[in-house]
């Protein structure tokens, strides 16, 4: 019982958000719950995105085709095969992380600083290397269980702003951060769903916007995102909450300092 009680707050969190997605199922319509399926199975290939931008600091904008090669792999064993459903799942997360740790080998170009570390006793390259398989093992996984949960699968389905898309849910929330992932994806998924029907509902928006967010809607809203995020939250949501949080408890525990009366002085100019 003393355990419980001092368990850290991000096991009580990872409880709750448990406890809300088995229960949600229950109480909203079949379509909602394969909505929000579709969401967190994009959550899972941002997570394989996060610890490679996020932790490997190495970009990539292709994971939607690793997203594709998971997906058809396990559509091909089921159906041509007649494998069982959710024995094909680990096998295109494995064939896809072997296939991404190759695609990283090329794709590193050891700096100076990497050489140094290197020569440290610090195998960069490797960790870098198998970040990429990593993250293409989790986008395997994720495009495996797009196909079993869909029943189909075609080149249209995972077109270029896919990548993008899982890109705008890695970096929304704040990279490097536990749950930016999962609200990430909530928010990367039901954004274009969200603007195509509230847009055209708005009267006083010019005609070209409206017309601009009907043919290609994910495109602009993930385009605006990422603006409004370079400008105004570098750090992700996380990152501006935390300096919100940290700025209000400077001030206010200045406000509170009955010997001075003085705000703290900005960091920056200390």
């Amino acid at each position: 019982m003393q355990r419980v009680r001092t368990a850290p707050p991000r096991y009580w969190l990872v409880v709750l958000v448990a406890i809300f997605f088995l229960g949600f199922p229950t109480v909203i319509s079949s379509f909602l719950a394969s909505e929000w399926a579709q969401a967190l199975i994009l959550a899972i290939a941002i997570m394989g995105l996060n610890i490679l931008v996020g932790y490997s600091g190495q970009l990539s904008l292709g994971h939607g085709a690793f997203m594709a090669m998971g997906a058809y792999i396990s559509a091909i064993l089921a159906h041509r095969y007649k494998m069982d459903y959710l024995a094909t799942i680990p096998i295109a997360a494995v064939v896809t992380g072997v296939v991404g740790f190759l695609f990283g080998i090329p794709a590193l170009r050891l700096s100076p600083l990497y050489l140094a570390l290197a020569a440290s006793g610090v195998n960069v390259a490797g960790f870098k290397t198998l970040a990429f398989g990593i993250s293409a093992f989790y986008a395997g996984t994720a495009g495996s269980l797009f196909a079993l949960s869909t029943g189909f699968i075609s080149a249209d389905t995972f077109p270029v702003s896919l990548s993008i898309q899982l890109l705008v849910g890695a970096v929304v929330v704040g990279l490097a951060s536990i749950p930016g992932p999962l609200l990430g994806a909530i928010f990367a998924y039901f954004l274009p769903i969200g603007s195509n029907q509230w847009v055209p509902s708005q009267t006083w928006l010019p005609d070209q916007i409206t017309s601009t967010v009907k043919n290609a809607g994910p495109a602009v809203s993930y385009g605006v995102v990422l603006i409004m995020i370079m400008m105004f939250a570098p750090n992700g949501m996380v990152g501006l909450i935390r300096s919100g949080y940290t700025t209000l408890n400077r001030r206010l525990r200045g406000a509170a300092d009955p010997k001075t009366g003085q705000m703290p002085p900005d960091p920056q100019t200390v």
